[in-house]
């Protein structure tokens, strides 16, 4: 078992992320493995369940970080409705399609700057046509 090779925590970490990524283990492997666990001295146990609970804490970090961006693009869409909608009475099926073809956060700052500085409705609309979509 890894824990009996005394590899440091980092190549540990990499092998167990490896097994993770490429080895996925069906319900009753998983259910395999947790008796095995129950069965090995505790320190040996202990260090496999830092390993899974350490790698678990980075995929749940990986999706905050998601999750977090997935929201900026969600608030800067919005921005950019509630500003086109307030300032010049836009219909959002109007703008809505090339907004949805911004993926970054970036991108929608750079059209919302870009917006904020038109100074009329047909400069908004030759910068929404500029945009993909």
């Amino acid at each position: 078992m890894l824990t009996r090779l005394q590899i440091d925590p980092e190549r540990a970490a990499f092998l167990v992320s490896f097994f993770e990524t490429y080895l996925r283990l069906t319900p009753r492997e998983e259910a395999e493995l947790t008796r095995m666990i129950g069965g090995l001295e505790k320190e040996e146990a202990e260090k496999v369940i830092q390993w899974t609970t350490s790698y678990h804490e980075k995929g749940r970090m990986e999706g905050r970080a998601e999750g977090m961006v997935e929201g900026l693009i969600k608030a800067e869409r919005e921005a950019i409705a509630q500003f086109l909608s307030t300032r010049f009475e836009m219909n959002p099926t109007e703008f809505e399609p090339r907004t949805a073809a911004l993926q970054s956060p970036e991108e929608l700052d750079h059209l919302l700057r870009r917006l904020y500085k038109a100074a009329s409705l047909e400069e908004i609309r030759k910068i929404l046509a500029e945009q993909p979509g």
